[in-house]
């Protein structure tokens, strides 16, 4: 919650701030806090608490707006200075916004006191050197690169314009290995993560050796012949530019794909009732049995396109602009061709018989054009034969068209996994294509 020194200074502000002349003043206020326990190699350990805060202040005058950035709220003489400066150079027109406050208050309520369950470095510790002792254990391997427990809340708070007043968190618990393993002189290295409501007695030493398989897998990879593949995948629509913006109601993936985000998912990392612009954050459907839904937009793309802003209104950071981003999306299957079941990794594997399992890709961000679809991937895996897993492959090159790729998938797993910390929140199985 805001404390006293600071709701008091942001009074003080804006009453300044009003005398001198400024309107439609607001204070986005936001507070982080991460708790970070980790082991490295044989020895080293780390224990890191950090709390920061970030004041977005905005104002407008003479028919222009600015907003400028915090670490610590300033002296009224200070922030005056600094807007009227940023006016002068930056400012932008100012237009009359919607006001979202009624709707933001229902979504989030005004100020209330965020529950998180915070565990001690000690318990994470011991929990943490049980699960290096045992996974170093396991034939072959060399290094425990990282074995790490994260916690991280972020609070939000939004007052003004006017009597507007709201508040809205997220925050998580994560668990992340790094490990290699290493045999006749070659290494192999893996990595996962999971999230998780509480450090469970076991979590750590399931996901470290978990790891440590994937790791040992990996060994003896080597390049494999050229040709097409049947591909097992192992674990944006944003702007009007994109491939499919204006496309709702086209069929573009298989019938078995679905796609959906879901602000309040018990697996998901970032959960929101309300996007950055105080839109209420709701549960919707991207893809559903193929059939693309809905374009995810901002109240900026919303009034190019005129049509409704969908809650999708984030910031990367305190001090960015507004982009168009995601709570939590998961990819499922609602259907399987037909059947409702699910279907796990092994039968993906039994329903190739012959191709290849992709466990890891490089390039994703040079190697995928996001408005066409286009992609070049350095991946590594398995071999599939018979449906079951035999050599291992590494530096193979993979391409082909995202969008096409849609309505190639012929299965999709039960194996649920997450992305990392720095990443968007998405939740995904294996996908057979």
């Amino acid at each position: 919650m805001l404390d006293c020194r600071e709701q008091k200074t942001i009074e003080k502000l804006s009453e300044e701030l009003e005398k001198a002349g400024y309107t439609h003043i607001s204070f986005q206020v936001v507070h982080t806090k991460s708790r970070t326990t980790s082991v490295r190699g044989h020895k080293s350990v780390k224990k890191q608490d950090s709390e920061d805060a970030v004041y977005v202040i905005e104002a407008a005058h003479d028919g222009k707006k600015e907003k400028s950035y915090w670490t610590v709220l300033p002296g009224a003489e200070a922030l005056i200075t600094m807007l009227r400066e940023n006016l002068e150079v930056l400012g932008e027109k100012y237009e009359e916004d919607v006001d979202n406050a009624k709707n933001s208050k229902e979504a989030c309520g005004e100020d209330e006191k965020v529950q998180f369950m915070w565990e001690n470095h000690e318990t994470v510790m011991k929990k943490l050197a049980e699960a290096k002792e045992e996974v170093y254990q396991v034939p072959n391997i060399d290094l425990v690169d990282y074995l790490g427990y994260e916690q991280y809340l972020e609070e939000i708070y939004v007052l003004g314009p006017g009597d507007k007043r709201f508040m809205d968190a997220t925050g998580y618990h994560s668990l992340r290995a790094d490990l290699k393993a290493e045999k006749d002189g070659q290494a192999s290295y893996a990595r996962g993560c999971c999230y998780v409501s509480e450090l469970a007695d076991d979590s750590a030493k399931k996901l470290a050796c978990e790891t440590a398989k994937e790791a040992r897998a990996g060994l003896g990879a080597e390049p494999i012949v050229s040709g097409q593949y049947p591909v097992i995948f192992a674990d944006r629509i944003k702007n009007e530019r994109s491939a499919l913006a204006g496309r709702e109601g086209d069929k573009i993936a298989s019938a078995n794909v679905s796609l959906k985000e879901v602000p309040d998912l018990k697996e998901g990392r970032v959960c929101r009732r309300i996007d950055d612009e105080g839109i209420p954050v709701k549960e919707k459907y991207l893809i559903k049995e193929g059939t693309f839904k809905t374009q995810l937009v901002n109240k900026e793309l919303a009034k190019k396109l005129k049509i409704e802003p969908t809650g999708n209104g984030f910031k990367q950071s305190p001090k960015s602009d507004v982009e168009i981003g995601i709570t939590n999306v998961i990819l499922q299957s609602e259907c399987d061709l037909g059947e409702k079941t699910e279907s796990s990794i092994l039968d993906l594997k039994k329903k190739m018989c012959h191709g290849i399992l992709v466990t890891d890709v490089d390039g994703v961000f040079a190697g995928i054009n996001v408005m066409t679809g286009t992609f070049s991937l350095i991946v590594k895996g398995r071999k599939i034969e018979n449906g079951q897993e035999t050599d291992a492959f590494c530096q193979v090159t993979i391409a082909g068209n995202f969008f096409d790729m849609l309505g190639q998938i012929q299965g999709i797993a039960n194996d649920y996994i997450s992305t990392y910390p720095d990443c968007a929140s998405v939740i995904a199985p294996s996908v057979y294509v």
